[in-house]
């Protein structure tokens, strides 16, 4: 799943399977991400979130959901 420079701004993905989601640029700002599948994602340039960037907060969104 390529979402490179996706705006997800404020979308609900609730329990969403991101399993191998290339997120590189995208901007989660504000989305609703539930409990989703995380496994071998993708996270560089990403907003995460809680408004943070991945490149800050170790190269994941991951505990920088809503």
């Amino acid at each position: 799943m390529h979402l490179f420079g996706a705006d997800l701004e404020h979308a609900k993905r609730d329990g969403a399977d991101l399993t191998g989601a290339n997120l590189t640029f995208a901007n989660l700002t504000g989305a609703i991400v539930g409990v989703p599948t995380l496994t071998g994602v993708v996270w560089s340039h990403t907003i995460c979130p809680d408004g943070t960037f991945s490149d800050s907060d170790g190269g994941t969104c991951v505990g920088h959901g809503n």
